[in-house]
């Protein structure tokens, strides 16, 4: 078990939205890290598209963020987006 805390979707949304006052505070959760499940970077792939109506390039651009920064982190695997 991590000793770090567990990161919603919310959080990653939250640090993407401009004009957001929770934008800093999630800014910093990210920036501390944490535990991002692959069912959270599902949730966030899905209202990036969906309702952020970003390019699979975007998403993919942002997925590899997350990913760089749990590998660096946390030193954990995480399953590949898939484009199907």
């Amino acid at each position: 078990m991590s000793d770090k805390g567990f990161l919603d979707t919310n959080v990653l949304i939250y640090a993407l939205a401009k004009d957001d006052p929770r934008r800093s505070c999630a800014e910093e959760l990210l920036a501390a890290g944490g535990v991002i499940s692959v069912q959270v970077l599902n949730e966030f792939v899905s209202v990036a598209r969906r309702k952020l109506q970003m390019s699979w390039e975007q998403v993919t651009e942002l997925w590899m963020r997350f990913e760089s920064c749990a590998r660096r982190r946390f030193r954990s695997r995480l399953i590949r987006m898939n484009r199907h």
